[in-house]
């Protein structure tokens, strides 16, 4: 198996990166990987992203060593169940508003041996099985994790929000598959009186091309922008897994 990812901030925000990922291979078998898509309108959504990041690494922890008792989509969604309520403590904890915690949240569960993957995504985003991409577009109304944490107090309250509201994805003999946050549809050329048709999804989530290099998304990110003149005015954070 072979995981990259990449995360780059896009030129309409010349500040902060609003977009931010997690990526941990571990050593039960289990690749976990998530990015998160700060809420431009929200305050401070660089803090927002980062934050889930942190948050997910912790929920992780809590629930990574019942992986075997629980099958992959059940793991999956416990781990999702601890986030959303440390988010709710954090939340609680250091007197934030719902506005300082915009952030979608789009996460995979991959089992090595197996090659097989749960998918669970709260917001906008992209995803790629095995070549067929979905697109998640809420009509920039993304129904972000913030707006729900107060309905939930136990695994029953969020598992019927869950089955309800968000995306959930189990599938088997994966191949290629990646998730990303919605900035990958943002590239344009830099010179708008130039028309392009190079495909940047297929170049970044489907093209094998540099696969054996660790640092492969970058490299096409680079070759997008200076081979291409094109540039990403939206945040982008990928994430990309290729079985062995």
């Amino acid at each position: 198996m072979r995981y990259y990812t990449l995360l780059k901030r896009g030129y309409d925000h010349p500040e902060f990166c609003q977009d931010f990922l997690f990526s941990e291979n571990y050593k039960n078998g289990l690749y976990i990987g998530a990015v998160f898509d700060g809420c431009s309108s929200g305050v401070d959504s660089h803090f927002a992203s980062s934050l889930f990041s942190k948050i997910i690494a912790e929920s992780v922890r809590l629930e990574i060593l019942n992986f075997g008792e629980l099958d992959l989509k059940q793991f999956s969604e416990k781990v999702f169940y601890n986030f959303m309520i440390k988010l709710k403590e954090t939340k609680k904890n250091l007197h934030l508003t719902q506005n300082e915690i915009l952030s979608t949240f789009l996460m995979m569960v991959y089992e090595r041996d197996a090659k097989s993957a749960c998918i669970i995504a709260a917001g906008d985003g992209v995803i790629n099985i095995n070549g067929e991409i979905k697109i998640i577009d809420q009509n920039n109304k993304p129904k972000y994790p913030a707006y729900f944490i107060d309905e939930i107090e136990n695994f029953d309250d969020f598992s019927r929000w869950n089955e309800n509201e968000n995306l959930n994805i189990f599938v088997q003999d994966v191949k290629d598959i990646s998730i990303s946050t919605d900035g990958i549809s943002s590239f344009v050329k830099r010179n708008p009186a130039e028309i392009s048709e190079f495909d940047v999804f297929d170049f970044l989530l489907n093209n094998n091309e540099l696969k054996q290099i660790e640092v492969m998304l970058k490299r096409k990110y680079n070759i997008i922008c200076n081979k291409q003149n094109m540039q990403n005015y939206d945040d982008i954070a990928v994430i990309r897994i290729i079985a062995s």
